[in-house]
């Protein structure tokens, strides 16, 4: 549980990384000299640090948010394996009454599927 919000962390940082290195990228190309060399201002604000028990915070946020979908999606997947046993046993069923019905009548008609 520890790891989960590092990797998410990391994650975002690389994300980060990529779209100042396209923002510095394109504002060289610029012909206003104002948005030339954007990387410092980067790099000052990478120098700041986001409070941790901020981040700590949103992350354990984040984390319980996500227990709750995968209790949820557990929950989907235990109720559909039931839905598709009473099928099954639906089909069992009328297959046996079937079966029933057609010797009590006289003819054997087997469906097979």
């Amino acid at each position: 549980m520890d790891e989960l919000p590092r990797i998410v962390e990391a994650d975002m940082r690389e994300e980060f990384k990529i779209f100042c290195g396209e923002v510095v990228r394109f504002g060289n190309r610029c012909k206003d000299p104002q948005w030339h060399n954007l990387e410092r201002y980067f790099e000052k604000i990478s120098k700041e640090l986001t409070p941790r028990d901020q981040l700590k915070k949103e992350a354990e946020i984040v984390l319980q948010q996500l227990m709750i979908l995968v209790q949820y999606t557990a929950e989907l997947y235990e109720e559909l394996h039931a839905l598709d046993r009473l099928e099954q046993n639906y089909h069992q069923k009328r297959l046996e009454d079937e079966i029933s019905s057609s010797a009590q009548n006289g003819c054997l008609l087997v469906d097979i599927h």
